[in-house]
């Protein structure tokens, strides 16, 4: 195969994989939207890149990092329960759905801005995630959800175990869903009511 037919066939799998990612996000922005329907008292905050930030208009993106095309690739959702996000009162908080689209792409042993492909794990030894964290407010905390609790916060183990911030008088816990065992609404929906269950219960707490 010559150089350019090569290129051609290499550009026509860019092609395939922009209509694959396409049918991926679809499908993750419906896995969202089926956990957060199990709490009825839950509005959409923010959603935050958790790798390297979008890109503004006003920003030459040649100069940042390629991951900024990608905010999906490490991505958290916040929906809160609460009146004021600028005042976080006793019984309010936040679910941050993250999701983590290459598990090798969170791997620590390297920087999310410069990160690689070539120096990640092989395909079958990582996965694609959906992590599900709760952050309870046990009193009352002046200032802003994002800026003054979430961004603070670090992530606990998503191991199902309730654990206390330590720098704030946040309740936290968090638990990890495979992709791939969500094949089907059903699945999401029976994903979330445990989690919802389960965090209630660690917590002490009514999360409607």
């Amino acid at each position: 195969m010559t150089d350019q037919a090569t290129l051609r066939s290499a550009l026509g799998d860019v092609r395939r994989a922009y209509r694959l990612l396409w049918c991926y996000q679809d499908r993750l922005f419906d896995i969202i939207r089926t956990i957060t329907a199990e709490f009825d008292s839950l509005k959409f905050y923010m959603w935050r890149t958790n790798s390297a930030s979008p890109i503004d208009g006003s920003t030459n993106p040649l100069t940042r990092s390629p991951w900024s095309a990608f905010p999906m690739m490490n991505v958290s959702y916040l929906y809160r329960c609460g009146d004021d996000p600028n005042q976080a009162e006793a019984g309010d908080w936040l679910l941050d759905i993250r999701v983590i689209s290459d598990s090798g792409f969170d791997d620590d042993s390297h920087s999310p801005m410069k990160a690689d492909p070539d120096d990640f794990a092989g395909i079958e030894a990582t996965d694609t995630r959906i992590n599900l964290y709760v952050f309870y407010c046990a009193s009352e905390i002046k200032g802003n959800w994002l800026r003054n609790i979430w961004n603070e916060l670090e992530w606990p183990e998503p191991d199902g175990k309730a654990v206390d911030a330590s720098s704030l008088p946040v309740k936290m816990i968090g638990i990890t869903l495979d992709v791939a065992d969500l094949g089907d609404r059903e699945d999401a929906q029976r994903a979330a009511a445990g989690f919802k269950k389960l965090a209630a219960h660690a917590l002490g707490a009514t999360l409607a």
